[in-house]
């Protein structure tokens, strides 16, 4: 967290400087770290075995967030509607 929060002072005292070239530097790292990471679990025989089982469970925990973003996104629009109606008939 310390170190987080220094990239953030940093980043907030530095806000009126050209940075362009950090942020091919950072997007370099990120693609760096992502194959590393790619290179360990093809390396571990645990993971590989149960890739299926992984992605089954990916795959519901999306289907999961999906409807319940769906379903709460829908219960706020409601509410708002109706309070929306209510403002307009008080008018």
């Amino acid at each position: 967290m310390l170190i987080i929060a220094t990239g953030i002072y940093i980043g907030y005292r530095l806000r009126s400087k050209n940075t362009g070239s950090v942020v091919r530097v950072i997007t370099g790292f990120i693609w760096l770290l992502l194959f590393l990471l790619g290179m360990e679990v093809g390396g571990n025989d645990k993971l590989i075995k149960g890739l299926f089982t992984f992605g089954q469970e990916a795959f519901l925990l999306m289907i999961a967030g999906v409807a319940g973003s769906v379903l709460a996104s829908w219960a706020l629009w409601t509410f708002l509607s109706k309070r929306h109606d209510i403002k307009k008939e008080e008018k």
